[in-house]
């Protein structure tokens, strides 16, 4: 799971769920961004870094599901190569992955290691916890 955060308010994640064998090399994306913050590219951001886990972790094709109407989603799917297939009361979306290679691996450990020394600097920044009165 990968969190978009106001201050410590969740307002966007996105979900990758790798496939039981003998579908071991696809998993399913999912996303959820709050209305006031969309069309801020919260999205596209949460996209990518979930395309760099999937190619990291061995996952070659990446399926998206959405209602017909949400073309936004839609619309941020193709954006990342998906090609969309409307079957019945819902779209269906395939993203290929890329292999993984060493700058992949890299760029995700630096992406995880600036987030978390941002966690990091934001807490030991944050002002003390009040203490209930007795």
């Amino acid at each position: 799971m990968v969190g978009y955060f106001v201050g410590e308010d969740m307002r966007g994640v996105a979900e990758l769920s790798p496939f039981a064998p003998p579908y071991g090399c696809e998993g399913e994306a999912a996303f959820s961004v709050e209305a006031p913050h969309r069309l801020r590219g919260v999205g596209t951001a949460l996209f990518r870094r979930l395309l760099l886990a999937a190619r990291n972790r061995g996952l070659r094709t990446i399926h998206v599901r959405c209602l017909p109407h949400n073309r936004a989603m839609q619309a941020l799917a193709r954006r990342h190569g998906a090609r969309i297939v409307f079957s019945g009361d819902e779209t269906l979306g395939r993203v290929e992955a890329a292999p993984a290679t060493p700058l992949s691996v890299m760029q995700e450990w630096a992406d995880l290691g600036f987030e978390l020394t941002r966690a990091v600097l934001r807490a030991q920044l944050a002002p003390p916890a009040r203490q209930p009165m007795r």
